[in-house]
Protein backbone atom coordinates (compact mmCIF):
# COMPACT_ATOMS: atom_id res chain seq x y z
CA UNK A 1 0.00 0.00 0.00
CA UNK A 2 2.95 2.36 0.54
CA UNK A 3 3.57 2.67 -3.21
CA UNK A 4 -0.09 3.47 -3.88
CA UNK A 5 -0.04 6.05 -1.11
CA UNK A 6 3.04 7.76 -2.60
CA UNK A 7 1.47 7.84 -6.06
CA UNK A 8 -1.81 9.25 -4.74
CA UNK A 9 -0.05 11.78 -2.52
CA UNK A 10 2.07 12.99 -5.46
CA UNK A 11 -1.04 13.36 -7.61
CA UNK A 12 -2.97 15.16 -4.89
CA UNK A 13 -0.14 17.61 -4.21
CA UNK A 14 0.07 18.52 -7.91
CA UNK A 15 -3.55 19.74 -8.01
CA UNK A 16 -5.17 22.84 -6.52
CA UNK A 17 -8.55 21.21 -5.80
CA UNK A 18 -9.01 17.55 -4.99
CA UNK A 19 -12.13 15.52 -4.23
CA UNK A 20 -11.64 11.90 -3.19
CA UNK A 21 -14.39 9.33 -2.65
CA UNK A 22 -13.57 6.08 -0.88
CA UNK A 23 -16.39 3.55 -0.81
CA UNK A 24 -16.67 0.21 0.91
CA UNK A 25 -14.59 0.82 4.03
CA UNK A 26 -16.79 -1.67 5.85
CA UNK A 27 -15.61 -4.31 3.37
CA UNK A 28 -11.97 -4.05 4.49
CA UNK A 29 -10.46 -6.75 6.66
CA UNK A 30 -11.21 -5.99 10.32
CA UNK A 31 -8.79 -3.31 11.47
CA UNK A 32 -7.53 -2.77 7.93
CA UNK A 33 -9.10 0.60 7.32
CA UNK A 34 -7.58 2.30 10.39
CA UNK A 35 -4.19 2.94 8.76
CA UNK A 36 -5.89 4.07 5.54
CA UNK A 37 -8.10 6.61 7.32
CA UNK A 38 -5.19 7.87 9.43
CA UNK A 39 -3.13 8.35 6.27
CA UNK A 40 -5.93 10.26 4.53
CA UNK A 41 -6.37 12.50 7.57
CA UNK A 42 -2.63 13.24 7.60
CA UNK A 43 -2.52 14.02 3.88
CA UNK A 44 -5.67 16.16 4.05
CA UNK A 45 -4.21 18.14 6.93
CA UNK A 46 -0.92 18.69 5.08
CA UNK A 47 -2.77 19.73 1.92
CA UNK A 48 -4.93 22.21 3.83
CA UNK A 49 -1.87 23.64 5.59
CA UNK A 50 -0.24 24.26 2.19
CA UNK A 51 -3.23 26.28 0.96
CA UNK A 52 -4.59 23.63 -1.37
CA UNK A 53 -8.14 22.31 -1.23
CA UNK A 54 -8.94 18.65 -0.54
CA UNK A 55 -12.22 17.05 0.43
CA UNK A 56 -12.73 13.37 1.18
CA UNK A 57 -15.96 11.42 1.26
CA UNK A 58 -15.77 8.04 2.97
CA UNK A 59 -18.67 5.63 2.56
CA UNK A 60 -19.22 2.81 4.98
CA UNK A 61 -21.92 1.02 6.83
CA UNK A 62 -22.18 2.17 10.39
CA UNK A 63 -20.22 -0.04 12.76
CA UNK A 64 -18.05 0.35 15.86
CA UNK A 65 -14.81 0.69 13.91
CA UNK A 66 -16.21 3.38 11.60
CA UNK A 67 -17.63 5.27 14.58
CA UNK A 68 -14.25 5.17 16.30
CA UNK A 69 -12.26 6.16 13.20
CA UNK A 70 -14.53 9.06 12.29
CA UNK A 71 -15.08 10.39 15.78
CA UNK A 72 -15.18 14.19 15.56
CA UNK A 73 -15.60 14.13 11.78
CA UNK A 74 -18.92 15.37 10.31
CA UNK A 75 -21.05 12.41 9.25
CA UNK A 76 -24.33 11.92 7.43
CA UNK A 77 -26.42 8.90 8.32
CA UNK A 78 -28.42 7.46 5.43
CA UNK A 79 -30.89 4.65 5.97
CA UNK A 80 -33.20 2.71 3.69
CA UNK A 81 -36.10 5.12 4.10
CA UNK A 82 -33.91 7.89 2.65
CA UNK A 83 -33.18 5.82 -0.43
CA UNK A 84 -36.61 4.49 -1.32
CA UNK A 85 -37.70 7.55 -3.34
CA UNK A 86 -34.33 7.61 -5.14
CA UNK A 87 -34.63 3.92 -5.98
CA UNK A 88 -38.14 4.43 -7.34
CA UNK A 89 -36.99 7.34 -9.51
CA UNK A 90 -34.01 5.33 -10.76
CA UNK A 91 -36.24 2.37 -11.59
CA UNK A 92 -38.75 4.54 -13.43
CA UNK A 93 -36.04 6.08 -15.61
CA UNK A 94 -34.29 2.79 -16.35
CA UNK A 95 -37.54 0.92 -16.92
CA UNK A 96 -38.43 3.42 -19.68
CA UNK A 97 -35.32 2.22 -21.52
CA UNK A 98 -36.29 -1.43 -20.98
CA UNK A 99 -39.84 -0.69 -22.11
CA UNK A 100 -38.60 0.86 -25.35
CA UNK A 101 -36.04 -1.86 -26.02
CA UNK A 102 -38.46 -4.77 -25.51
CA UNK A 103 -41.71 -3.06 -26.61
CA UNK A 104 -43.32 -3.60 -23.20
CA UNK A 105 -46.70 -2.28 -22.17
CA UNK A 106 -46.97 0.42 -19.49
CA UNK A 107 -48.44 -2.10 -17.02
CA UNK A 108 -45.41 -4.37 -17.50
CA UNK A 109 -43.06 -1.43 -16.92
CA UNK A 110 -44.95 -0.55 -13.73
CA UNK A 111 -44.59 -4.15 -12.53
CA UNK A 112 -40.82 -4.01 -13.10
CA UNK A 113 -40.54 -0.75 -11.16
CA UNK A 114 -42.58 -2.07 -8.25
CA UNK A 115 -40.79 -5.42 -8.06
CA UNK A 116 -37.28 -3.94 -8.16
CA UNK A 117 -38.24 -1.21 -5.66
CA UNK A 118 -39.79 -3.78 -3.29
CA UNK A 119 -36.88 -6.25 -3.52
CA UNK A 120 -34.20 -3.58 -3.15
CA UNK A 121 -35.22 -3.07 0.52
CA UNK A 122 -33.69 0.41 0.41
CA UNK A 123 -30.37 -0.83 -0.95
CA UNK A 124 -29.47 1.00 -4.13
CA UNK A 125 -26.96 -1.57 -5.36
CA UNK A 126 -29.71 -4.18 -5.39
CA UNK A 127 -31.76 -1.96 -7.66
CA UNK A 128 -29.32 -2.03 -10.56
CA UNK A 129 -31.56 -3.16 -13.42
Amino acid sequence: MARSQRILETGVKSLNRVYIIVDGLDECVAGGNGPLISWFKKVASAISDSGQYMRCLFLSQSDEEASRLFKGVPTIMINSSHLEADIKTFCEVESQKIMAKFALQEVERDQIVERVRREAHGTHIASNI
